[in-house]
């Protein structure tokens, strides 16, 4: 049986594993360019997909090479999209029937326009605009009376809160006055029967 020859750089299946350093160029030339997968790197080199991982693990600047191009790819295919939302594009509606023969086939085409997006032209304005004119900057400062620190008030879930609210009700109601939210109190006042049937006097 014939044995391998060292540095052949395949496996005993014939498929090469031996890695060159111009792979990390085309790696990110193929993810730039056409948004590579791991899979498609694979049947460019002729190498199972194991292989690219292992190649990924074992020489950074490979890894390294296709996570910049896979970025790069996406940013680019990003803003292509949010281009044409912004100028708005045409495209073609087409339509497909089924013929007399069972065959799918084009019954009609129709020209359509999509009209430019109010909301990516703002959002495109917004970060690209060089002179700030469209820049959206809000600074929010909150603080406590006369710029000293917030001051901290117990939540109407606090248990506590309702227990002292109730017992302050209590209290004022057993002495026959009420507080109001102006500070001051209320006196209650008793009215009879016979005295609601006289009326004030004067009447």
């Amino acid at each position: 049986m014939a044995k391998n020859k060292q540095g052949s750089g395949k496996h005993p299946g014939g498929r090469p594993t031996e890695y060159r350093e111009e792979y990390a160029r085309m790696a990110y030339v193929a993810c730039t360019e056409g948004g590579f997968t791991d899979v498609k790197l694979a049947k460019l080199f002729g190498v199972a997909k194991q292989t690219i991982y292992n190649w990924k693990r074992e020489h950074p600047e490979f890894l390294d090479s296709i996570i910049r191009g896979k970025d790069e790819f996406d940013v680019a295919k990003a803003e292509e999209c949010l281009l044409k939302r912004v100028t708005g594009y045409r495209y073609t509606e087409v339509t497909r029937e089924r013929n007399d023969q069972g065959q799918m086939v084009v019954s009609k085409k129709v020209g359509k326009h999509i009209p430019p997006d109010v909301k990516a032209i703002t959002f495109f304005l917004i970060n690209r605009s060089r002179d700030g004119r469209w820049r959206r900057i809000q600074s929010v400062e909150v603080t406590g009376k006369n710029g000293g620190p917030l001051e901290h008030r117990h939540s109407v879930d606090d248990p506590e809160v309702w227990k002292s609210l109730i017992e302050s009700v209590t209290t004022n109601t057993s002495t026959g006055r009420l507080p109001n939210g102006r500070g001051d109190d209320y006196e209650t006042q008793e009215t009879s029967a016979e005295e609601n049937d006289r009326g004030t006097p004067g009447e």
